[in-house]
């Protein structure tokens, strides 16, 4: 999750370009959102498996209702003083975050996890693949056609159900393959999407490539042990509570950190700073607001505990 969130925080990041490694992660870096739904789904499985169908879900609410709404409030408020950047127009889809596709792709995905996870019992990895061609096929629908902004989200849910799933089948059923295997196909994987990815930008995206995200699935492996490689770096390197507090509250962080890079890139008090200056003020934002989340969220949960 901690390395996700990394992937995340470089492709987003609005102040330096024309540099090899911001450049990769600007046009890779997004593929990160499969390493969240992945290991999301190997980790719903679990939960469903040692809690009560009550106890699931009062779970889900408690993890993502208090930051969603806490982070929303915020950005209400700042958008009430005219710091607007990445706010969405309609008040209650931006107190509760749903205007983030991931945020209502999630909780769809929460909704679906005790038949999925029935169905994956019982159907096998038959059910991945015939979940990755229904994705694919959803691709055709348009979505986009529709005057309401969730439905035309839709085509985010579809598009990355199968990584979920995925996760999901992993966790009931684990993959008996080699390390040495699952990184051999793994990268001959990632490299193809990344050929396809780079291949659709230089057409200027004429070339639609409907295919990569299912493709992905099959490299989300691959990318999970390359992160323990990283994870074994930043233990070397003694920043391993770094890499655990930004996997931890991934969440949070998730939710503020676009909002806080672009109000500090264009908003006017900060045109004088430098991209350094910008990066680094963004960071310090980043993580108050996250810590301001984490405090407020833990209070309300032990309250609601208390009920």
């Amino acid at each position: 999750m901690g390395c996700a969130m990394i992937a995340i925080m470089l492709t987003h990041q609005p102040f330096f370009f024309d540099n090899y490694f911001v450049d990769f992660f600007h046009m890779y870096g997004l593929w990160g959102v499969e390493l969240f739904l992945f290991v999301s789904g190997f980790g719903i499985v679990h939960s469903l498996k040692k809690n009560s169908l009550k106890t699931f879900y009062w779970h889900r609410i408690t993890r993502l209702l208090p930051s969603c709404l806490i982070i929303g409030l915020m950005k209400l408020l700042f958008y009430s003083i005219g710091f607007n950047e990445a706010a969405h127009a309609n008040i209650l889809l931006l107190v509760t975050n749903l205007y983030m596709w991931y945020i209502y792709a999630i909780i769809i995905y929460y909704l679906l996890s005790p038949i999925l996870f029935k169905v994956l019992k019982k159907g096998g990895f038959w059910i991945v693949i015939i979940i990755c061609i229904i994705s694919y096929l959803c691709r055709y629908i348009p979505f986009n056609n529709s005057p309401y902004f969730l439905i035309n989200q839709l085509s985010w849910v579809t598009g990355r159900l199968p990584i979920f799933v995925f996760g999901m089948y992993v966790a009931i059923k684990p993959l008996n393959f080699k390390i040495s295997t699952i990184n051999v196909v793994g990268t001959i994987v990632f490299i193809a999407c990344m050929v396809l990815r780079a291949g659709s930008i230089m057409v200027k995206y004429k070339w639609n490539v409907p295919y990569v995200y299912t493709l992905l699935v099959f490299a989300t492996p691959m990318l999970c042990v390359l992160c323990s490689y990283i994870k074994v770096l930043f233990q070397k390197f003694k920043c391993l509570p770094v890499l655990e507090f930004l996997g931890k509250n991934s969440l949070e962080i998730y939710l503020i950190h676009v909002s806080v890079y672009l109000n500090v890139a264009r908003n006017s008090i900060f045109a004088n700073y430098n991209s350094y200056t910008k990066a680094l003020l963004s960071l310090g934002l980043i993580l108050l607001f996250t810590i301001i989340t984490i405090i407020m969220k833990e209070y309300i949960n032990t309250k609601l505990a208390k009920l």
